[in-house]
């Protein structure tokens, strides 16, 4: 039986979590989040024997926590028939792409930070950490001077930097995971944000990426078309750079020639006199 469930194909899913399973301005206060932490405390001992949890930890493991129990239990459960119906013919594994990540390990992530949610199970890995937090960490030893970070290795094989763009490590990560970890489809949830890092995945992995309206997070209607774009398999090809490069640009352009449209101009003279924009008709 084990055997029949390996030989069946892996549907991958990188994870973002602010704007998709959680709304960025959601009630979610400060005094909500310290009484799970005290509720969580009280239920878990652990996060106080340093034997257990690594003192250098558990703050921040025990406020992860705390804030994931302010998950949106709609955004949670359609999360959950996607991967209910995923299973009925796939394996499916989860790669987080939050900035919760940072700092912590993969296996922390799915045993602490996710523990009161069912689809914890199948978190596999997280994206690195970013640079500037990678030098940090080598500053304060916790990466060996003589070891390279992942940005260091991504240039040196790959040819680019990992910059705070989410689409760069996503695609660091499948370049370095795709074949050892035996992907056959993925799909890159993630909040629609109208920025250079929703550019940035879309320029890579553009029939790939689930944009997600931070206002109504993770809809049933996302579970469906995450569900079609994870039937489909993966060609193995990356992103050539110069079409990222193309579509960058195109994206961008779009961007502001939105910005320019419905933000009023300001002349060079006076920071309160306002000119009529010359694309305000695009």
């Amino acid at each position: 039986m084990a055997s029949t469930v390996e030989s069946r194909p892996l549907a991958l899913l990188f994870l973002d979590v602010e704007g998709v399973l959680i709304n960025q301005h959601s009630p979610r206060s400060i005094e909500r989040v310290a009484a799970f932490v005290r509720d969580i405390q009280e239920e878990c001992t652990e996060y106080a024997n340093p034997f257990l949890v690594p003192p250098s930890d558990a703050s921040k493991l025990l406020n992860l926590r705390a804030k994931a129990r302010c998950l949106s239990p709609l955004a949670v459960r359609n999360l959950e028939i996607l991967i209910e119906n995923l299973e009925e013919s796939m394996r499916v594994a989860i790669v987080i792409t939050s900035l919760w990540r940072e700092e912590i390990s993969a296996q922390q992530l799915r045993e602490h930070v996710f523990r009161d949610h069912s689809f914890n199970k199948y978190i596999i890995d997280k994206i690195p950490d970013r640079k500037a937090t990678e030098l940090r960490q080598r500053h304060y030893h916790k990466i060996p001077s003589n070891e390279k970070t992942n940005s260091e290795i991504c240039m040196e094989k790959y040819g680019f930097d990992l910059i705070h763009r989410k689409g760069k490590f996503i695609d660091y990560w499948l370049r370095e995971h795709c074949e050892s970890v035996d992907v056959h489809s993925f799909a890159i949830i993630d909040a629609a944000k109208g920025d250079a890092f929703s550019t940035q995945i879309n320029a890579r992995y553009p029939d790939n990426f689930i944009p997600i309206n931070p206002n109504k997070l993770f809809t049933i209607k996302d579970a469906r078309r995450s569900f079609d774009i994870l039937n489909t398999p993966f060609s193995g090809e990356f992103p050539d750079p110069a079409t990222v490069q193309r579509r960058c640009t195109i994206d961008e352009l779009k961007l502001q020639q939105h910005l320019e449209a419905i933000l009023p101009a300001y002349d060079d003279t006076s920071p309160f006199r306002r000119t009529r924009s010359s694309t305000s008709n695009l």
